[in-house]
C-alpha cells in the first residue's frame, strides 16, 4: 500500500570471508503510491565497492575469475518491519559481477549452471578471442561453449 515502510540491508563480503554479522548498507524508503505498490532500490553502486575488475587480462583456457572480480550479496527485504523471505534468513543470496543483465531484468538474471542465457552475443573476431571466466560456486555437469566467429563464420 501507498506509504507503507520498506527497508534493506545489504550483507556484502569477497572470498575468503564469510556473511558479515552486520549490515554494510541499510536502505529506506516508502512505497510510493497504490499504483505503483512496491519500492525498487538501486543496489549495484553498493555491490560495486566490492568489486575491482578495472584491468582486461585475456585468458585462452578456462579459467577461475578472480575472487576480486565478483562478490557475494546477501539482502534482507522489509515491509512495516516484517522480513519479506519465503522461510530461510535472507530475502536474497546473490553472486554479484559488474555488468552483464539488462536494467529492465532489476537485477543480473539468476542463473543455474549455465554461461549465459541463450541469445545473440558479440565478441572479438580475432585469432585468439580471449577466454571464459567463471566462478566455481554450483558447479555441477559440464558446460560446453560453442564459438562462431561473426565475420568468418568459423566454428
Amino acid at each position: 500500500m501507498a506509504g507503507d515502510a520498506t527497508k534493506v540491508e545489504l550483507f556484502l563480503w569477497n572470498d575468503p570471508g564469510s556473511v558479515p554479522s552486520n549490515p554494510n548498507y541499510i536502505l529506506e524508503k516508502p512505497i510510493p503510491s497504490t499504483a505503483i505498490g512496491k519500492a525498487s532500490y538501486d543496489i549495484s553502486p553498493f555491490v560495486r565497492e566490492f568489486i575491482e575488475h578495472d584491468t582486461y587480462s585475456e585468458v585462452v583456457v578456462q579459467t577461475a575469475a578472480p575472487v576480486g572480480e565478483y562478490c557475494y550479496c546477501n539482502v534482507k527485504s522489509y515491509k512495516n518491519g516484517v522480513l519479506q523471505t519465503g522461510g530461510g534468513s535472507y530475502t536474497e543470496e546473490l553472486i554479484c559481477f559488474d555488468g552483464y543483465g539488462y536494467f529492465t531484468e532489476g537485477q543480473n538474471p539468476q542463473q543455474l549452471p549455465v554461461l549465459l542465457d541463450e541469445g545473440t552475443y558479440l565478441i572479438s573476431d580475432t585469432l585468439n578471442p580471449g577466454g571464459i571466466f567463471f566462478t566455481t560456486i554450483g558447479t555441477v555437469g559440464t558446460w560446453s561453449v560453442l564459438y562462431t566467429g561473426e565475420t568468418t563464420g568459423e566454428r
